[in-house]
């Protein structure tokens, strides 16, 4: 029984994102909410990522594509109180930054599948399509956990910690570069199928 309302609160839930994220596809201004959203978050990681390397000498291994658990250990004993304070900084945004491009990519996708197929679309077909970006969102978070946690007992390291962070790392930088193709793809090519449709419309008798 308990599996059963834990499955059907799972499905709820995907049900309430793809209808969130059809929603902010539905007008302009919200997609272009959601970028500048998106930006505002970019930024503010990049910002605070200077006063961090400043102290320690590293990036924050959010910023570092090619981390290793051997590079976490070198890098972890020159973390000091005021390093940890901004890297918790980060990891705040960066909890909420993963969550909004999952949300940008996938009303990309949405408004695409809107113009190039609404009929299908509209059927409620392609809907999984819409939950494509949010795998990247879960390796973020996954990352961002185990980063957390690796900060928290600075200068020691935990080997845990540190094998997750290097793993979900990698999983998010699959994942991401998929979404971003997915979503800018989809919408050039629904936006084609649209003009090709219309123009069809208007040469028939």
């Amino acid at each position: 029984m308990s599996a059963w309302v834990h499955a059907t609160r799972l499905v709820s839930l995907l049900a309430a994102l793809t209808s969130l994220v059809d929603a902010i596809a539905a007008r302009i201004s919200r997609v272009v909410l959601t970028a500048l959203l998106f930006a505002a978050l970019l930024g503010s990681m990049l910002l605070l990522g200077g006063p961090f390397q400043s102290e320690t000498g590293f990036a924050p291994f959010d910023f570092q594509g090619e981390l290793t658990v051997a590079d976490v250990r070198a890098q972890l004993p020159h973390y000091g109180e005021r390093a940890r304070q901004i890297y918790v900084a980060i990891s705040i945004l960066d909890f909420a930054f993963p969550l909004v491009a999952a949300l940008l990519w996938s009303a990309l996708i949405s408004a695409g599948l809107r113009q190039g197929c609404p009929g299908w679309y509209s059927q409620g077909h392609g809907r999984l399509l819409l939950l494509l970006p949010f795998f990247g969102t879960l390796a973020d978070y996954a990352e961002n956990v185990a980063n957390l946690w690796l900060v928290a007992y600075a200068p020691e390291v935990i080997d845990v910690a540190a094998e997750m962070s290097v793993a979900a790392k990698k999983l998010k930088l699959a994942a991401v570069p998929v979404s971003m193709i997915a979503g800018a793809g989809t919408l050039a090519l629904g936006w084609t199928m649209a003009r090709l449709r219309s123009r069809a419309d208007r040469r028939a008798p």
